[in-house]
């Protein structure tokens, strides 16, 4: 299995808001995830398909339907 990840901006017509999401294609599917949230991948049958189930993981985490990781920041002295 050959694999290539890409890197790609959701963007919503709506609101000016792009969201970063990595994937790559796996066999017939492309596979992905919200860089943000890659707790929850999903997959689509072509590039467009993926996008819309991004938008709609995105949506479920903003309406609080999915849980998600905390991030922090480690500082580190030199």
């Amino acid at each position: 299995m050959n694999l290539r990840v890409f890197y790609g901006i959701l963007s919503n017509m709506g609101e000016v808001m792009k969201l970063k999401y990595t994937y790559e294609k796996d066999g017939e599917f492309f596979i992905g995830y919200l860089d943000d949230y890659p707790e929850h991948p999903t997959q689509g049958e072509n590039l467009r398909d993926l996008e819309e189930n991004l938008m709609d993981i995105y949506k479920l985490i903003q309406e609080g339907e999915l849980e998600t990781r905390k991030h922090g920041i480690l500082e580190i002295a030199g």
